[in-house]
């Protein structure tokens, strides 16, 4: 709930974790976040993706000092219908999370990106985009990624960084990564 302080919320947060109980969370852009509690740290909240489609998705990290919304199973209206639809597509018993470090911005990217060949950062100065790259690297409070275009083009200019307190989530693992990264391996391997 908006009025939910980040301790309190963490709490609600941590009684879910690892369970298939769905939550939905909303950030202050008023985007919606569905999916499973897999991880939470001081900082960060680690969801399971549920899509639009009501299919698994990758993972997100959500800030927690972002969240203003928290709907549980017993919140949500569709929460039933969603986790019915994954059991019958065979995408429920969740596999294990991802063993992704929460414990600060750069650690959750670094750890991230060993799991997965894309990473989709969003800081909250440009709340309509979002950046997806690899090769993360830090410097003096920045993050710098080797970026890709939506048309799977890698960028040459990676000297645009983004700071670390500035970021807001963390995608990675996801379908449309996972679209971008194989168009890009099948134009590199030609």
């Amino acid at each position: 709930m908006s009025d939910d302080a980040p301790p309190r919320l963490k709490e609600r947060l941590e009684r879910v974790r690892g369970l298939e109980s769905l939550v939905r969370l909303t950030n202050r852009n008023d985007e919606p976040f569905v999916g499973f509690v897999c991880a939470v740290s001081e900082q960060w909240v680690m969801l399971a993706n549920v899509s639009n489609e009501v299919t698994l998705d990758g993972y997100s990290a959500l800030r927690l000092d972002r969240v203003v919304n928290f709907e549980d199973t017993d919140d949500y209206r569709y929460a039933a219908f969603h986790v019915e639809a994954l059991r019958l597509r065979g995408q429920l018993p969740l596999p294990l999370p991802p063993p992704v470090d929460l414990t600060s911005t750069e650690s959750l990217i670094a750890s991230a990106s060993t799991l997965a060949p894309l990473l989709t950062i969003h800081p909250e100065l440009y709340p309509d985009s979002c950046f997806i790259g690899r090769k993360p690297r830090f410097e003096r409070g920045a993050l710098y990624l080797e970026q890709i275009d939506p048309g799977a083009e890698w960028l040459l200019d990676d000297h645009e960084g983004f700071s670390i307190e500035s970021i807001e989530r963390v995608d990675f693992g996801g379908l449309y990564e996972d679209a971008l990264w194989i168009v890009a391996e099948a134009r590199s391997n030609v």
